[in-house]
């Protein structure tokens, strides 16, 4: 007697992108090369989730941007001489693309992390800042009509460069790898009661950068506030990549090349060598994990 054969079991997919500080060329590069070999990353992503420059990048895939797109854009702001005018030249792109479209709206589920300075809690005891996650699941406390810009501009408002914006500093202050937050929503029972063998994560780093400090002098300076910022975003990347490799174990795969150099994460140059990095780094394993996990 003929047998039928069992039906595969769909995941959800969760999609993740680093800060990659101001200027970032990896992500969508790794993020194209992907899709050309792979065309189903993105139509079978449930859910974009992402900080600082990995927030706007997962913001316009969700809102059905090519990764293509999200690399000129990224490419014109990063000729901007600073980060104030970076960030203004970035929300007039922005605004050029997707005008007034809000969270709701978007055909894909995106979380993306802030940092809220001020909860605005009626009770005086309860007030206080804390992080925020922008979402367009649906239940009491979602987002969705609040808009890409916004929230955009509000997760690429990184402290000590930019101003806050609406109120908010990006969730770099929180970590520079989201990926632990995306598991978590997609299983929130807020959003669906979803158990843990469903779900898939594959997290896209913005390279790691071959900086350090030897010997530092105990008596000496204190650091200066780039390096300072550049370790403590770079410092808050593993943890959640460790979390979630015990967690989701086989089912969870992290892209992150080494960029063999020192430049700083808010150094300009960095777009051009990085885009060179990621268009060489061997994307074998990770075009087989999704053959066989990405459904």
């Amino acid at each position: 007697m003929a047998t039928t054969p069992s039906k595969i079991q769909k995941h959800f997919n969760v999609l993740s992108f680093d800060a990659g500080g101001l200027w970032d060329s990896v992500m969508p590069r790794l993020t194209k090369r992907l899709t050309e070999d792979k065309a189903r990353l993105l139509r079978n992503t449930d859910l974009f989730v992402g900080v600082a420059a990995g927030g706007v990048h997962a913001l316009g895939l969700a809102a059905g941007a090519s990764p293509e797109l999200m690399y000129v854009l990224f490419e014109a702001c990063s000729k901007k001489a600073n980060p104030k005018s970076l960030t203004r030249g970035l929300k007039k792109e922005l605004s050029t693309q997707f005008g007034d479209m809000r969270l709701g709206e978007l055909s894909k589920k995106v979380a993306v992390l802030t940092f809220k300075l001020d909860n605005k809690a009626g009770d005086p005891v309860l007030r206080t800042w804390k992080p925020k996650i922008y979402h367009n699941f649906i239940g009491p406390d979602s987002d969705s009509e609040e808009t890409v810009v916004d929230v955009a501009m509000r997760t690429l408002a990184i402290p000590l460069l930019s101003p806050p914006y609406q109120g908010h500093i990006g969730g770099t202050i929180v970590t520079g790898n989201p990926s632990i937050i995306g598991l978590a929503q997609a299983l929130d029972a807020r959003n669906e009661d979803r158990p843990l063998s469903d779900v898939a994560l594959l997290s896209i780093g913005a390279g790691v950068s071959n900086r350090f400090i030897e010997r530092p002098d105990p008596t000496g300076p204190k650091l200066d506030e780039g390096v300072l910022l550049d370790l403590m975003a770079e410092a808050s990347i593993n943890t959640p990549h460790f979390a979630c490799k015990v967690i989701l174990k086989d089912k969870y795969f992290r892209i992150n090349p080494h960029l063999g150099t020192a430049f700083a994460a808010t150094d300009p140059a960095k777009f051009t060598q990085a885009s060179v990095i990621a268009e060489k780094h061997d994307l074998t394993s990770a075009l087989q994990w999704i053959d066989k996990y990405w459904i």
